[in-house]
Parts: C-alpha cells; sequence; structure tokens
C-alpha cells in the first residue's frame, strides 16, 4: 500500500502527504502515515511537506510535522526554507509560527 500511498503527480512530483499538509488536514496526515506515506518525501524541485504547509498558510500541520521532527529549516533545490515559502505567498500566521520556533541568530543560516 505503501507504494500507492507515495505516487507521486507526474508534472511536479508532489504526493498526497504534500496535498493534505498543504490543505491542513492533520487527521489524513494521520491515516496516510499510518499507511506507509514517507514523510521526507520530496516533489521535483525539493519541496518537502513543512515548505507546502507555509505556502497554504497552515501553522496546524507546521506543528504537526515539527512534532514529528521534520526540519523547519530544510531547503528546497533553490535553497528556500518554509520560512522563505510563508514570505513569498503571503502565508502571515505560518510565518508568525515559523519566527517564533527561530532563534534570532539562527536567521542568518
Amino acid at each position: 500500500m505503501s507504494d500507492w500511498i507515495n505516487i507521486k503527480t507526474t508534472a511536479d512530483g508532489f504526493t498526497a502527504l504534500h496535498f493534505t499538509s498543504f490543505k491542513g488536514n492533520t487527521l489524513l496526515c494521520d491515516l496516510l502515515l499510518k499507511y506507509g506515506a514517507d514523510i521526507a518525501a520530496k516533489n521535483n524541485y525539493g519541496i518537502n511537506v513543512m515548505h507546502v504547509a507555509a505556502q497554504g498558510d497552515q501553522p496546524i500541520t507546521l506543528y504537526y510535522f515539527k512534532q514529528k521532527g521534520v526540519d523547519i529549516r530544510s531547503r528546497d533545490n533553490r535553497g528556500s526554507t518554509p520560512m522563505h515559502w510563508a514570505c513569498y505567498s503571503k502565508s502571515e500566521v505560518a510565518l508568525i509560527y515559523l519566527l517564533a520556533w527561530v532563534r534570532p541568530t539562527q536567521l542568518d543560516d
């Protein structure tokens, strides 16, 4: 079943877990992970679940995946972090959450 759950979209390589993260559906995230979804999956551009949660302005999924150990400072193929994506997407609530989790000295990295 994990093969089916981890199928990626043809054009960009998004998984079902990416889409549920973007929409903020933690119940579906739980279900997908229970059946073998890859929490570390990246699309063709290196975007993971934290990046898409930030794009979707979904602090609930940011928090959910942070609790599961996904790095809030992870970088995609262009070096962008979830914080970059929150700014780019005008995701104010997600940005506030991300800023609250990062010490000022870490912003330079």
